[in-house]
């Protein structure tokens, strides 16, 4: 809006056109909003000549006058926000101020446009980049799931289609949320806040992956380091004993409860973790009963060739028994080794006989033992098969939560 009409037009003019007038009620806008441009200064000069522990406890509200001048979405009444992303102010547990600061950025939840909407490019301050790890393959590669842009103070979500991913979202806005309030801060808070979240992430143990989310979205220019320090810790670090006092102070200016936020985070990052433990296990299941399954068919595949061999066996030595005349057939004595293991001496008669029954015996076996191993083989396949479409649930779930990554 202007404070004042526009002047008039000089020249001729159309003889119905109104002559315009100065506002009187433009002319009282004018000088409120001078009275409280004053005002606004006042109170940052007054903050400068405080005593500094009352100074540093007034730097959050310094910093939001300091900035919120500069930025197109801090004048005029808040906006209203879509049902879904008041749902998420909601879940991060945002104070008043925390909800202003969200609903100015008119955040818009979109799904894989993300990828172009926050590329480095286009201005965007990169949000959360957590890597995939189902399947290896981009191990490491970073993904940008929101952005804040602060030319326009204006945010960008991912929201993925799986609903098991719907913490994820949550955690996204809070990292851009807090990039906006980082956004609205002093230079002389900013350094502070840099000091103040350098100090901490020291703290973070080494192999956390947050460590590697933040490398990956300050990729190598280190002026936004304390930024993306200040994104990352506040949305998903709960240290030990805490942030310093000063610290958590200010990102409770934010959140009312950020203990309840890491944990939607925490969480998120355990249904995957969660699924990707239920792959591994049931292809642990699908080895297992593979291996069992197949032991038990060689097994009867080598007892099978045995019995062939065997059988072969005897029917050459009965064909010659059969052969030699029946008066010399009582004349031989054969020494010969039992299915067991027992060394045996008996008549030739007696050894075909014998020999018989052993083989009536395995070929029996044989056929009691095959149909269990046709259903052991057969279960071992239906394993296969679920733990197949548990897989590619899972695969799709990770595309689902790492748009653009395989």
């Amino acid at each position: 809006m202007t404070l004042f009409d526009e002047p008039e037009p000089a020249g001729d003019e159309h003889p119905l056109t109104p002559t315009r007038r100065r506002s009187a009620t433009g002319w009282w806008v004018a000088l409120g909003a001078l009275v409280i441009a004053i005002a606004l200064g006042a109170s940052v000069m007054f903050a400068q000549l405080l005593p500094e522990p009352v100074r540093g406890w007034l730097l959050p509200a310094q910093g939001w006058v300091a900035q919120t001048l500069d930025l197109p979405g801090d004048w005029g009444p808040v906006p209203e926000p879509s049902a879904g992303v008041a749902a998420l102010a909601d879940q991060m547990s945002l104070t008043e101020s925390g909800r202003e600061v969200f609903f100015r950025t008119e955040p818009e939840l979109v799904g894989d446009e993300i990828l172009t909407l926050c590329e480095r490019g286009h201005g965007g301050e990169p949000g959360p980049s957590p890597s995939p790890s189902l399947g290896g393959e981009d191990e490491g590669s970073a993904v940008t799931l929101g952005c804040y842009r602060p030319s326009t103070d204006r945010m960008y979500l991912f929201e993925p289609d799986d609903e098991r991913l719907a913490g994820f979202t949550v955690t996204f806005a809070a990292h851009e949320l807090l990039h906006a309030v980082y956004g609205r801060m002093s230079p002389e808070q900013q350094r502070e806040v840099d000091a103040l979240v350098t100090a901490e992430a020291a703290r973070i143990p080494e192999g956390d992956p947050v460590l590697a989310q933040i490398e990956a979205s300050v990729g190598g220019d280190e002026s936004r380091r304390g930024n993306e320090l200040f994104a990352y810790l506040g949305s998903q670090v709960e240290l030990e004993g805490g942030f310093t006092p000063e610290l958590e102070s200010l990102y409770a200016e934010t959140f009312a409860d950020r203990s309840a936020l890491v944990a939607v985070h925490a969480a998120s990052i355990a249904v995957l973790d969660g699924v990707q433990a239920d792959v591994d296990a049931a292809w642990s299941r699908v080895a297992e009963a593979e291996t069992a399954a197949g032991q038990a068919r060689a097994q009867w595949n080598a007892d099978q060739s045995w019995y062939d061999q065997a059988l072969a066996r005897y029917t050459s030595d009965l064909a010659q028994f059969e052969a030699t005349p029946e008066a010399e057939r009582g004349s031989y004595v054969v020494t010969f080794t039992t299915f067991d293991g027992e060394r045996r001496q008996t008549s030739w008669e007696e050894y075909l006989r014998y020999r018989a029954d052993e083989l009536d015996a395995l070929a029996a076996d044989l056929a009691a033992r095959e149909p269990a191993i046709t259903e052991q083989e057969a279960q071992a396949a239906e394993l296969r098969s679920q733990t197949e479409a548990l897989t590619a649930d899972a695969n799709a779930l990770f595309a689902a939560a790492f748009p653009g990554s395989s």
